[in-house]
């Protein structure tokens, strides 16, 4: 699994958001809830806003404290220093510490045990709070089910602190 350590400043992400309730196989209806009833205006001016980087959709799931809840908000947004437009959600994300792993979607629960079964006991560093961003892939807007039919690069941001 390839990954990389990096130190990235604050930014703001806009986007539209929902209270989701994590459930244990398959997509979360409250992040379905979201691709559905973004129509295609809403969605061309949330990417027209996207001017710093991460570049393109992101994929956002925040909690208070450390590991994701049972209960958390996710948000498709993008990276903006642009003001919130009224009818979208903003999160500030602090300055913060990643390790951003390349990987591919759609999920599948041997990619999280690399991850937290054997990249995180072996890396020196523990998971810190703050969102888990997931840069793309991009979503067609107003389908019930978002459909992969073949696997599609993304990556996976994680804040982290070294132990000491």
């Amino acid at each position: 699994m390839r990954y990389r350590i990096e130190q990235k400043e604050a930014l703001q992400l806009i986007g539209v958001s929902n209270r989701v309730v994590a459930i244990d196989h398959g997509e979360h209806p409250g992040v379905e809830q979201v691709w559905k009833s973004t129509d295609n205006k809403t969605y061309t001016r949330l990417r027209s806003l996207n001017n710093v980087e991460p570049f393109g959709i992101v994929h956002v799931s925040f909690s208070e404290g450390v590991r994701i809840q049972r209960e958390f908000d996710y948000y498709m947004a993008v990276a903006s220093t642009e003001q919130c437009p009224e009818n979208l959600s903003h999160l500030i994300v602090p300055a913060m510490t990643w390790v951003i792993f390349e990987v591919k979607v759609p999920w599948e629960k041997e990619k999280w045990h690399r991850i937290y079964g054997e990249w995180f006991p072996s890396s020196g560093y523990e998971q810190a709070e703050g969102p888990m961003i997931q840069v793309g892939p991009d979503i067609e807007v107003g389908l019930e089910k978002q459909v992969f039919t073949e696997e599609i690069d993304v990556e996976l941001w994680i804040p982290i602190v070294k132990i000491s």
